[in-house]
């Protein structure tokens, strides 16, 4: 017998899960305490010293890095 596969199709990409909430004006030394309670690789924040939105997140060496949205 010979069995033929179907070939496979790429979907797009779709959003499957929403999250909404309230960002807090914190510190970036309060964001890290934050990102190390959470089981997560990222925290969202609102900075307080900047007033912009920021995402801390875990680099793979160990450290941390930050990523500022200036809109």
């Amino acid at each position: 017998y010979i069995f033929f596969e179907e070939p496979v199709v790429d979907k797009p990409k779709e959003v499957v899960k929403k999250k909404s909430f309230e960002l807090e004006p914190i510190s970036v030394e309060d964001a890290k305490v934050m990102l190390e309670t959470i089981d997560n690789n990222f925290y969202i924040f609102l900075n307080r010293e900047t007033n912009n939105v920021n995402v801390l997140y875990r680099r793979l060496d160990g450290n941390f890095g930050l990523i500022e949205a200036i809109y």
